[in-house]
């Protein structure tokens, strides 16, 4: 059939910028939603057709499409493309081009371009598809768009109207009367929830699908962890169901998605990146949140498959075939990485002010005993040439994770989730590793002896009063109790110096509680440690298991009495530094030995003020 290439020009001058305008223009999942394309099947017939390619059906007018995909190409937040080479139906190639360029007086001009050539007799309907009906949903959904990046809305609907369950109202308002009868739910805003309820009424179904916590907080300017506990909350309301999401390292698409921890698998395979790996719960497992089925139906459907907005860590991809070079220029300061898909070897770009502005040729494929990591002014542009005898992908990533993300870590050491959802724990005898994390333990100097001056009574209720404020200074500094074992506490938190704050206000409480009783103050002792964890469970709950948790017992053991005694690890944090120095509080040397640590070890002891003058109880 005649190869003639069909070929269409658009442009829109819109009022936000590039950058506003890309996470919306380049998530063409939502785009081709939005423009009436049918829903998108990847075909997994176990063949690996190699550097990023796809096999894909679509079912339109009752005609099944099949097409191979070329990986996305796209500079963020420039351009993106993509090629489509198809086995059935009208046409025989389709290629789009995406340029948004930044114009003199603000603003973006969008250019859009197609080719398409026709496959057979039904191709001759091309120039009505693409020319007319195609054109008219391209620009209403680029103006919609604009409209939204304007506002700064972009999570709401662009598309059809959000799909609410029936009895959606009724469940909303009885989640809104019901907030003070969960756990935690009295210290949640209810005009917070409310806000939240909204978002599930007018959001986008792309948006609202795989919700991040943080994301929305930063959006709203609202903290985070507001934010965050008040979606846990609203899950166990029923207005919310979590997910656990197992990411690839590399190219950090969700590679398992369950409901529970406890099903989450302990190792993944990602077969666009050929790698197998395991779940970290600090590193690689996010947990997401979605509307509940009973409040709002979120469309599953797949619209585009592999495009920008899947992987928003990757700022370039392109193919490049044999001797050809390409010039990418990351779009903000920092570190990158450039690697190809599929093949070993990756260096690391830096980009910062004292960078070079004219950079070396990077050459792949990359052997990391011959190829130097480079560093970059911004605005500088890295050349990058394929040496090898075939065509290859190219990929430079941002090495940093998105700060937006919920690991799995933060939230298991947070109180609130223990407490709402005390049931998700991990396969009995299995382990998942958490990263750092920092431990403490706790324990009341003397405990016995009390009991014996001032009776069991009186003792168990002052006992009793010290676990209240050990677990409001706990959950207050974002850690959470993990478990008591007589007198004592183990408690776990995602950073040092929060673990440093909560000892410290603390002790300063127990003290402070004294000051209106004539007896005796209460003498806590504190050890913290931070390091590499393991997750597991044990009596039915979540718990930790390592060597930093027992270094942290031991250190607890070498504590006086209203003192707090930490490892050089979490002494020499920068946090942790800075928190003693705006509380006024200095850490004092000492050696000491720990059982079961060979040798002399040193440890760091303070005092908060007020409980090296409060006596002691021995």
């Amino acid at each position: 059939m005649a190869d003639h290439e069909y070929h269409e020009r658009w442009v829109w001058e819109l009022q936000a910028s590039p950058e506003q305008l890309w996470p919306l223009v380049a998530d063409t999942n939502r785009f081709d939603r939005d423009s009436g394309v049918p829903a998108a099947d990847l075909v997994t017939d176990g063949e690996l057709l190699g550097d990023g390619r796809v096999r894909v059906r679509v079912r339109q007018y009752g005609v099944t499409l099949d097409y191979v995909q070329d990986p996305f190409v796209w500079d963020e937040p420039r351009r993106f493309g993509v090629t489509r080479h198809f086995s059935s139906g009208p046409i025989g190639r389709l290629r789009i081009l995406a340029e948004l360029d930044e114009r003199p007086d603000g603003g973006t001009t969008l250019t859009y371009q197609v080719w398409a050539t026709r496959r057979n007799a039904l191709g001759l309907s091309i120039p009505i598809q693409i020319g007319q009906i195609l054109r008219r949903r391209f620009d209403k959904a680029f103006r919609t768009f604009d409209a939204l990046a304007v506002a700064g809305t972009p999570e709401l609907a662009s598309g059809s109207t959000p799909t609410l369950a029936r009895t959606a109202d009724e469940r909303i308002a009885a989640a809104r009367a019901g907030l003070t009868g969960v756990p935690g739910g009295s210290s949640v805003d209810p005009a917070l929830l409310d806000r939240l309820a909204d978002h599930l009424r007018r959001a986008d179904d792309v948006a609202v699908a795989r919700r991040r916590p943080y994301a929305l907080a930063d959006r709203w300017g609202l903290p985070r962890r507001d934010v965050l506990e008040a979606a846990l909350v609203a899950t166990r309301l029923g207005l919310l169901r979590f997910r656990w999401d197992v990411l690839c390292p590399q190219c950090r698409i969700a590679k398992a998605t369950d409901d529970h921890l406890v099903e989450v698998p302990t190792a993944i395979h990602c077969d666009a990146c050929g790698i197998d790996t395991t779940a970290n719960l600090a590193r690689n497992v996010e947990l997401t949140f979605a509307p509940a089925p009973t409040v709002r139906l979120v469309d599953p459907d797949e619209y585009c498959i592999g495009n920008p907005a899947a992987t928003p860590h990757v700022v370039h991809q392109g193919l490049l075939a044999p001797g050809e070079t390409a010039t990418v220029v990351p779009p903000e300061p920092g570190r990158y990485r450039v690697r190809c898909l599929e093949r070993p070897g990756a260096i690391t770009a830096t980009v910062a002010d004292d960078g070079a502005t004219d950079v070396e040729t990077v050459s792949v494929p990359i052997v990391a005993e011959a190829t130097a990591d480079v560093t970059a002014a911004p605005g500088a542009t890295i050349p990058v040439r394929n040496d090898c005898a075939d065509e290859v992908l190219v990929l430079v990533e941002r090495v940093a994770w998105g700060d937006d993300a919920v690991t799995g870590a933060e939230v298991i050491a947070l109180q609130r989730f223990r407490d709402l959802f005390a049931d998700e724990a991990l396969r009995p005898g299995e382990r998942i590793e958490v990263g750092t994390t920092t431990i403490v333990f706790t324990d009341l100097c003397d405990s016995t002896a009390l009991y014996q001056r001032i009776g069991d009574a009186v003792a168990f209720g002052r006992v009793l009063d010290h676990f209240d404020v050990l677990r409001r200074c706990i959950d207050a500094a974002g850690g959470s109790i993990v478990k008591t074992i007589g007198d004592a506490v183990m408690a776990a938190f995602p950073r040092p110096e929060r673990a440093v704050e909560a000892m410290v206000a603390a002790q300063t409480a127990l003290i402070g509680a004294s000051d209106d009783r004539s007896d005796e103050p209460l003498r806590l002792k504190a050890g913290i440690h931070s390091g590499p964890c393991i997750a597991v469970t044990l009596n039915g709950r979540l718990d930790y298991f390592g060597s930093t948790v027992n270094l942290a017992a031991r250190l607890e053991g070498c504590a006086t009495g209203g003192d707090i005694v930490m490892s050089d690890a979490v002494h020499d944090d920068p946090a942790v530094t800075a928190l003693l120095a705006a509380e006024a509080i200095a850490a004092v040397a000492d050696d000491a030995e720990l059982k079961g640590f060979g040798g002399s070890r040193r440890i760091w002891r303070l005092t908060p003020a007020g409980a090296a003058s409060s006596g002691s109880t021995t």
